[in-house]
């Protein structure tokens, strides 16, 4: 049997298509969605669904591979959940379960390709190109109102942010980094990063029990 649980709409959680009956389910995920799909197999049984918490059990074990991707990436990779037991779908693919015995099979989506006025996909350089332009075009709107200021963690998000400003010659970007204290290293590294663009570094320390996170969008 196959069941599946969706917390909206179908066409709301990133789902281009859904095909099910009983003994089989078939998925198209949207690869820019934000929602998470998840899966868990018992004997002849697929429950499929956007909530982990329906799936998760007292006797799950927690998976060390998806432990390290959080701890590396910021998130865990699908097709790895926080548990052996629980697997994600992977986005920007059709999955499809089966029943009977049990078979998970995965292909392509060719809905969901980048395309250009030609219907013909794009290489990676221009994806790059486009993202960027879009990118420099949000930096230099929000210049035209003040100077740009980052929440800079010397992370991916923040450190792409301050190299465009840094690219479009906005010498007066200033990259705010909130720290533990004047031997946290990667406010350290973070700073070295600033001094390599050229731009404005200005370091706040906090509480060392306070809950903190790192954001990365231009002032507003």
């Amino acid at each position: 049997m196959i069941h599946t649980q969706w917390t909206s709409a179908c066409s709301d959680i990133g789902i281009l298509m859904q095909q099910e009956d009983e003994r089989s389910l078939r998925v198209d995920i949207r690869s820019t969605t934000a929602d998470q799909f998840y899966y868990r197999t018992n004997g002849e049984c697929v429950n499929v669904t956007d909530d982990l918490r329906k799936l998760v059990r007292p006797s799950d074990i927690l998976d060390e591979r998806a432990i390290y991707s959080i701890l590396q990436f910021g998130a865990a990779i699908p097709p790895l959940s926080p548990w052996k037991q629980i697997s994600r779908i992977v986005p920007g693919r059709i999955t499809t379960f089966q029943d009977h015995p049990v078979r998970i099979e995965e292909a392509e989506s060719p809905r969901d390709q980048v395309l250009d006025k030609d219907c013909r996909s794009l290489d990676l350089d221009k994806q790059i190109s486009i993202v960027i332009d879009r990118l420099d075009h949000v930096i230099l709107a929000a210049r035209q109102r003040h100077p740009i200021i980052i929440l800079f963690s010397g992370g991916i998000d923040s450190g792409l942010l301050a190299a465009r400003a840094a690219a479009l010659g906005l010498e007066d970007t200033l990259l705010v980094n909130y720290s533990f204290g004047s031997d946290d290293a990667e406010s350290l590294l973070a700073e070295q990063m600033a001094k390599h663009l050229g731009l404005s570094f200005q370091p706040h320390q906090q509480n060392l029990w306070a809950v903190s996170g790192s954001g990365s969008l231009p002032s507003v």
